[in-house]
């Protein structure tokens, strides 16, 4: 079974961040610097308080046109934020995410942000357990 607390072993803990009130042209630049197709909102205190994705903001593009160029991360951002905690099982996260239809969860563990999860990172580390047990399989096999 493959547990959230491997997943995250694995990855970046790095996870990019733009602080509210952050002009929207910011938040895009740091996607695009990043190749990252979301960023979490936090405010002075570093509390999560929403997460702009590049959907968020295309819609915005298509809505406001040019205005958008005057928009804060804050105006385009989804919140309240759909999270996770690192405790929590995979399968529950995939369902909360199909119920969603969501990409990228924020883990957060007593309010702490403390990883970003992508449906990506759990199909990589689904494969790559596939691969161990098949390669256990053949081994066996060939004994």
């Amino acid at each position: 079974m493959i547990e959230l607390d491997d997943i995250l072993d694995e990855k970046n803990a790095n996870v990019i961040t733009v602080p509210s009130g952050s002009p929207i042209q910011e938040a895009a630049r740091l996607l695009a610097d990043h190749e990252i197709g979301i960023v979490v909102v936090i405010d002075a205190n570093d509390a999560v308080c929403g997460v702009l994705s590049e959907r968020d903001i295309t819609a915005g593009v298509a809505k406001l046109g040019a205005a958008i160029a005057d928009k804060t991360a804050d105006d385009l951002m989804t919140s309240p934020v759909i999270s996770i905690t690192s405790t929590d099982s995979v399968i529950e996260i995939l369902v909360l995410m199909k119920d969603h239809h969501i990409r990228h969860l924020p883990v957060i563990d007593d309010g702490a942000l403390v990883g970003m999860l992508s449906l990506r990172d759990i199909q990589t580390a689904w494969l790559n357990a596939l691969d161990k047990e098949c390669d256990l399989l053949r081994r066996v096999e060939a004994a």
